[in-house]
């Protein structure tokens, strides 16, 4: 018969035991289960990170799924995981909102999509956006609602990225492209790319060489912008450009979406501002819009336009001479092509008042009046110029024929109206 004391330490033992057994089981830890649907907490911009199961199920080559349609579809393995897909018609993203819920997003056909990784049966994938309605964001698609394609023409940098002289790692970098960097894509290699940079008519001069296609995603807002007919120059027309053919002055970019209450009616301050930063004299947006706002007599009015013989005498008293304005006193003279090409060739860039919906990409625009650019340049039938206004992909390098800027330069208030600005003829 066990006595009181020992049956004491016994019950004391085995609960001893049992603590023993608890801290240990908490000190090495349980093993992670994937859940069957990630999640993540309400953002505006959802993002994947963190919220899914880091193990990716190995799928045998010859496995199939069914469609949404009933249809055997063959998926492909992590070894074949395309770099790029493009969706096909009905092709949703999912976007996981909260713990065990998730919603869709219809996708546009043709829609190109960088693909992260394999989710299960599902990929993960990078949606850029189209640079209006349409947001970039983070998602799972289903593989019989894409199909594998090369890169697309465009493809901006994500966070940055190293641009190398070849397309292995271990080539030498020539430069570290930013965020946003929007890319002309030359060679698709699968894991890299060679491309083209133009630029940011900055400090950062053109380039060409490799990047990883890890580091990049489709230019959402650049493909949509060309799609309703921008263009800029790419790495054929910059050879001509480089070889002779052609003029382009490097005359600095500046966006008149400076953050400021007058960001949207500052086209003419800033194309003003880029040309007298071509000739070295730097004056900010809110300087000239200060000086030309006092010629034209209503300083106060955030929202206000400027005239564009307002925009020459401010020129002039900043120090540069301005031509070709005016054909006789207070009468303006009407410019030909023959003209902007004469005084683009003596080094005077040129700003013309043209109707911002009659240039390309902007004919849906519900915006009626007058629009000022910077004329940098001529190749073949193309002019080249800066265009202040960004949204719709990079302002600088762009390019517009010469038939659309004249339908353009016509219909303004003050047609075939321009100034030129710089040193003497």
């Amino acid at each position: 018969m066990i006595g009181n004391n020992t049956r004491f330490l016994l019950r004391l033992s085995i609960v001893v035991a049992s603590v023993l057994a608890m801290v240990v089981a908490l000190l090495i830890g349980t093993p992670d289960l994937p859940s069957e649907e990630p999640s993540m907490s309400p953002v505006e911009t959802p993002s994947l990170d963190g919220a899914l199961p880091s193990p990716i199920p190995v799928t045998p080559p010859d496995a199939l799924v069914r469609g949404a349609a009933g249809a055997l579809v063959s998926t492909p393995t992590p070894e074949s995981l395309p770099e790029w897909v493009v969706a096909l018609p009905g092709a949703s993203l999912i976007l996981p909102w909260g713990p065990e819920r998730t919603f869709t997003r219809p996708l546009p056909e043709g829609s190109p999509l960088k693909v992260e990784r394999r989710i299960g049966d599902r990929l993960r994938v990078y949606y850029a956006g189209d640079g209006g309605d349409q947001l970039p964001a983070e998602g799972l698609v289903e593989p019989w609602e894409v199909t594998p394609s090369r890169a697309p023409k465009w493809v901006a940098v994500r966070e940055s990225a190293a641009l190398r002289s070849g397309g292995g790692p271990g080539a030498s970098v020539s430069t570290w492209l930013a965020g946003g960097a929007v890319l002309e894509v030359i060679e698709d290699a699968g894991t890299s790319l060679r491309v083209f940079y133009l630029g940011d008519g900055r400090g950062r001069e053109a380039a060409e060489g490799w990047v990883e296609s890890a580091n990049v995603a489709a230019a959402g807002e650049v493909l949509a912008a060309e799609s309703r007919g921008v263009r800029w120059i790419d790495s054929a027309q910059y050879a001509s450009l480089t070889s002779g053919k052609g003029v382009w002055l490097r005359v600095p970019y500046r966006s008149q979406l400076d953050g400021s209450l007058s960001a949207t009616a500052n086209c003419g301050p800033a194309t003003v501002a880029m040309a007298l930063e071509f000739r070295y004299i730097p004056a900010t947006n809110a300087e000239v819009r200060a000086l030309v706002l006092r010629l034209q007599g209503n300083y106060e009015d955030p929202d206000s336009g400027v005239a564009i013989q307002y925009l020459q005498q401010g020129v002039e008293m900043l120090g540069l001479p301005g031509y070709g304005l005016y054909l006789e006193k207070d009468s303006f003279r009407r410019w030909t092509l023959e003209d902007l090409h004469a005084h683009i060739r003596s080094g005077r860039p040129v700003i013309p008042q043209l109707r911002f919906w009659r240039m390309p990409g902007r004919g849906d625009s519900d915006y009626g009046e007058d629009h000022y650019v910077v004329l940098t340049g001529f190749l073949g039938d193309d002019i080249i110029y800066n265009d202040p206004v960004d949204t719709d992909g990079p302002g600088f390098g762009r390019l517009i024929s010469s038939a659309e800027l004249l339908k353009a330069w016509e219909a303004s208030y003050v047609p075939f109206g321009a100034f030129s600005v710089g040193e003497s003829p």
